[in-house]
């Protein structure tokens, strides 16, 4: 199930209406897999778009995802699963579609969200609850490219996927999915309540 809010219908212009009669809209499907079962890991590349920087908009989900349907695409066109995007200083930031966590000595790290990105809802339920649970650190950082490559593993999340491990980025590949698989036993766990 999805919910957007909206601030509904206004006069031409880009100013919001003093007196707003705010839009809900809800939709729901079917999931196209069982989350309850481990999916594949995906095979990614790197974006050629990076996220624009607007810090009073980092973290939050809004309506306008242009530079997402571009990163999309250009996964699509590159037959790669996703894309990771990075950030106008040069740090990783998350998929066109995802969050993303990288182990790292043991413990979980997630791209820091302060002038792009999104704040996703599984992202906040592995740093909350997730990884505690597992007794295992998880914390946010700036994290560059390079740190990103010599990761332990690569795990990605959102709400459709649920949490999904990362097998390659490029030519670097990954075979170390314990992490993952722990942490999407958790997950079916806390899904299930």
């Amino acid at each position: 199930m999805r919910l957007t809010l909206t601030r509904g219908s206004a006069p031409r212009g880009y100013a919001a209406p003093l007196e707003a009669m705010p839009r809900i809209v809800i939709t729901a499907a079917g999931l196209a897999a069982d989350r309850s079962q481990q999916a594949a890991p995906l095979h990614l590349g790197w974006a050629d778009l990076r996220w624009s920087s607007q810090p009073h908009l980092a973290g939050i989900k809004h309506l306008n995802r242009l530079e997402q349907v571009l990163v999309a695409n250009q996964a699509r066109d590159s037959h790669w699963d996703d894309a990771v995007v990075l950030d106008q200083q040069g740090n990783v930031c998350s998929l066109s579609a995802g969050n993303l966590f990288l182990l790292e000595s043991g413990r979980l790290l997630t791209p820091s969200l302060e002038t792009c990105g999104i704040a996703g809802t599984r992202r906040r339920l592995v740093l909350e609850q997730l990884a505690p649970a597992l007794g295992v650190a998880a914390e946010q950082a700036h994290i560059s490219p390079e740190q990103l490559l010599e990761a332990d593993a690569v795990i990605c999340c959102n709400s459709i996927r649920g949490l999904q491990a990362v097998a390659s980025l490029g030519d670097r590949s990954w075979t170390n999915f314990a992490m993952c698989e722990a942490l999407h036993q958790r997950y079916v766990d806390a899904m299930a309540c």
